[in-house]
């Protein structure tokens, strides 16, 4: 499974790229919703519940938290895209676009 940044509303039904409209997703998901609204997916393509082995998880942050770590361990083999989305994690919480 891989994750994803995708647009709750999508970029072609004019979703902006503001923190506000991403989400994490995996990979798969998002091209199945390709660009339908979060309701309209949902509707069409119900998910069965997933029980976690440890309970429900409380704040997910989509692994961003993991990715910082990863990168702080390894920023010598870090690419440009990598260490742009390090810097955009790391900036103060702001309707700003990733780079």
């Amino acid at each position: 499974m891989g994750a994803v940044i995708d647009h709750e509303k999508a970029h072609s039904c004019g979703g902006e790229g503001a923190l506000a409209n991403l989400a994490t997703a995996c990979n798969k998901c998002n091209a199945k919703k390709n660009n339908m609204s979060e309701d309209k997916f949902y509707k069409g393509a119900p998910r069965p519940t997933v029980k976690g082995k440890y309970g429900e998880p409380e704040n997910w942050d989509g692994l961003s938290a993991l990715f910082v770590i990863l990168i702080d361990r390894n920023s010598d083999t870090a690419i440009a895209s990598e260490l742009g989305w390090l810097r955009y994690l790391r900036a103060p919480a702001s309707p700003a676009t990733p780079p």
